[in-house]
């Protein structure tokens, strides 16, 4: 078996051949709906070890604790909207960024940064007049926010992120 770097690039060649990982190598199946799908194989204890995981712990991403896990944010200018300075807008415009970096121990510590979010918690793009250092924040880097795409191609949300990004209730 060789190593393959991205697990992609493996899975959509005409032949993926096979691929090893120590801990959990990645199959394909050739029949079916169920060919363009990855389930974890390996020995048995590793398959006891995810089961186990399943049973035990709640998912990562939960509507329950608002949490959810994803690539990120899209905001067209992350110099501006994440931020490490929790006192240039309003505390609840801050909205706590967990990276990997975070959870490498095992256990959340949380180091910052924070995503400043103009969005309500409804998903609608919030008033700046609400908001008097959020408006400040955004006025200072105006010309930043204004130059992005989406902030042309709708002029009146020039401060909104690509993605909207609520604070949870």
């Amino acid at each position: 078996m060789r190593k393959v770097a991205n697990a992609w690039d493996w899975f959509t060649r005409d032949t993926p051949g096979a691929v090893s990982d120590p801990m959990f190598p990645p199959a394909c199946c050739p029949i079916g709906s169920a060919r363009r799908r990855f389930w974890p194989s390996g020995s048995p204890e590793v398959l006891a070890f995810l089961e186990d995981m399943t049973e035990r712990f709640q998912p990562l991403e939960d509507t329950a604790t608002s949490t959810k896990v994803g690539i990120g944010i899209a905001t067209g200018a992350d110099d501006v909207f994440i931020t490490d300075d929790a006192h240039g807008v309003e505390p609840d415009r801050l909205i706590p960024l967990l990276t990997s970096a975070d959870i490498t121990t095992g256990h959340v510590q949380w180091q910052g940064p924070d995503l400043v979010s103009p969005w309500d918690e409804e998903g609608q793009l919030g008033d700046l007049m609400a908001y008097p250092k959020l408006k400040a924040y955004c006025l200072q880097h105006a010309a930043v926010l204004k130059k992005r795409h989406v902030a042309q191609k709708q002029q009146h949300r020039w401060y909104a992120t690509i993605d909207k990004a609520p604070r949870p209730a």
